[in-house]
């Protein structure tokens, strides 16, 4: 059973012991009990139409509901948390219905972070249940968010790195004969008219649940307007057509809201012909859903109003509903998802593009390193929870580890490094290299080394102690001294000269770091892992001719 179902029970009898009136509260407060995760503002919705269920019994109904649920026992216990996916009752037994699940993103910009809930959990969904995942670009604002270039491309790379391939791909922007077919289906039943007040105007009567003078037209008079506003006859600013609501419905921007509206020049890069009438989200999304079948919609809260708004226009239709989950909004500690900051960053030469590093693409975080099963594990621990939910990166870095440690070679780093020449060094092995008789170069990292004072003691870790001779800030020099490991002297990871790579490091935070790693790095293709020691986990990015391009993906 579901919310409504357990909520029509204790209404029932909340109502019986009441004298046929159940106390929403007194319901609310059993629901509450039974579902704490759920989303408060669903959860009342549900009760509220539980309530008003059970007070509509008759007498000798409500007796016989009481005696029937007496019978089963009242008392039911919360729901033990599911981890990961939670069971779809509906979609299990002898009546279960297909799973048919969309990820339906706005093709202006790439895929990030905030919308990855969505995609994988609506693909997770429809695989665990044998049914299709289908990826629709939503792509109908006509001059604001216009689609990048080459969305389906980096979109389907970065499902398919996920391990999401969508079964089917759609396109909004090329379906508008089927939203004029709607439209003009809608009109045809009088539940459409084409409003030519002025916005103010128009707002303000809705304020006061008062209908416009367009309300009352006839729909051949508002199908010949809609005709005008296809062939561009109208104008833009002319002509909005508008779904009749609930004129006293508690919320305004339920009430008649716009369905199309006239653009005279769309700017628009996937559209094969001009066209002058565009949907609005709210319609054009309602349409794909039924069209395509889709049974099950994950998406942000955000979303949640528009379950009460569409199901006008699926009422006016006969259409059944999906099933839905709204979830709250996901973050990553530290990194940047809004769209809009992202857009403006770039178009001010603040980020590098939709890959910089301190961004939360899929692209950017791919590109670092990350694993996707490292993800994946991350939003199977979250679910499809309605609140708001922060990643720390540490959760991340945890999770990352798991799956790139065994495969990230071990190797020596040495950042910043400096050119050092020691006398004397001992004839013999070291860990990373068999150590020539008398002077001998390496390279070592200036930081550390330039704190250091002429005569003072360091030690080369794994090999000998040196003593500094001097240090110019590019060039160092000194001789090779008697001693063990000592913890009160410096140890320098180092690197014999002509047995290092040159390294560009591309940190978190976009700045690079240069230095030198074991030669073997050279040899490792793009996408291969390395981990340097007390540095940190890399990703190589790019094999030039005397330089190895890494990017940090995190201690």
């Amino acid at each position: 059973m579901g919310v409504r179902e357990d909520a029509y029970r204790y209404a029932v009898k909340n109502a019986f012991q009441h004298g046929g009136k159940a106390d929403a509260g007194a319901v609310i407060g059993k629901a509450k009990a039974l579902y704490p995760d759920k989303d408060v503002k669903d959860l009342v919705k549900d009760v509220q139409a539980a309530v008003k269920e059970a007070n509509a019994l008759p007498a000798a109904k409500l007796k016989a509901e009481f005696d029937r649920f007496d019978q089963e026992g009242w008392e039911l216990r919360p729901k033990q948390k599911e981890i990961g996916l939670l069971s779809l009752e509906w979609a299990e037994g002898p009546n279960a219905e297909s799973v048919v699940t969309r990820f339906a993103p706005n093709p202006n910009g790439p895929f990030h972070l905030g919308n990855l809930r969505a995609a994988y959990m609506s693909y997770a969904y429809a695989k665990k249940y044998g049914g299709r995942f289908i990826l629709r670009f939503e792509d109908t604002d006509a001059k604001i968010k216009k689609p990048i270039e080459n969305a389906e491309r980096l979109f389907l790379e970065d499902l398919k790195w996920l391990e999401c391939v969508p079964d089917e791909v759609f396109w909004a922007s090329q379906r508008f004969d089927l939203y004029y077919d709607y439209l003009r289906k809608l009109i045809d039943r009088g539940k459409a008219y084409a409003c030519n007040c002025e916005s103010g105007a128009w707002r303000k009567l809705i304020e006061e649940k008062t209908a416009c003078p367009c309300r009352a037209q006839k729909p051949a008079e508002t199908l010949r307007i809609f005709e005008k506003m296809v062939s561009n006859e109208a104008k833009e600013g002319e002509y909005v057509l508008r779904l009749k609501t609930d004129l006293n419905h508690p919320d305004p921007s339920v009430r008649d809201w716009w369905l199309a509206r006239c653009v005279d020049e769309p700017e628009h890069n996937r559209m094969k012909k001009k066209v002058h009438v565009w949907p609005s989200f709210m319609f054009q999304n309602s349409v794909d859903d039924h069209e395509m079948g889709v049974t099950l919609i994950i998406r942000g809260q955000e979303h949640s109003q528009n379950v009460t708004k569409q199901r006008f226009l699926y009422d006016y239709f006969g259409w059944r509903f999906p099933h839905a989950f709204h979830t709250g909004r996901l973050k990553l500690e530290g990194i940047i998802l809004s769209k809009s900051d992202i857009k403006k960053g770039i178009e001010e030469g603040r980020f590098e593009g939709w890959e910089d590093p301190r961004l939360g693409t899929i692209r950017a975080l791919r590109r670092r390193g990350f694993d996707a099963r490292a993800l994946k594990d991350v939003l199977m621990e979250v679910g499809v929870a309605p609140n708001d939910a922060t990643i720390s990166m540490s959760k991340l870095i945890d999770y990352n580890k798991k799956y790139i440690e065994a495969e990230s070679e071990r190797m020596t780093f040495v950042a910043e490094p400096v050119e050092l020449t020691v006398k004397n060094a001992p004839v013999g092995g070291a860990e990373k290299a068999t150590l020539a008789a008398g002077a001998q170069k390496f390279w070592v990292a200036g930081k550390p080394l330039g704190k250091l004072k002429p005569g003072a003691v360091f030690r080369l870790k794994n090999a000998f102690n040196v003593k500094l001779a001097s240090f110019d800030g590019k060039k160092a020099a000194g001789e090779a001294v008697a001693g063990g490991v000592d913890p009160k002297i410096v140890g320098l990871n180092w690197l014999v000269d002509g047995g290092a790579t040159a390294v560009a490091v591309k940190m978190a935070d976009a700045s690079v770091r240069h230095g030198v790693a074991e030669s073997r790095l050279a040899w490792k293709k793009p996408g291969e892992r390395a981990y340097f020691d007390k540095f940190g986990f890399v990703r190589v990015d790019e094999q030039g001719k005397s330089l190895t391009n890494v990017w940090f993906t995190h201690e």
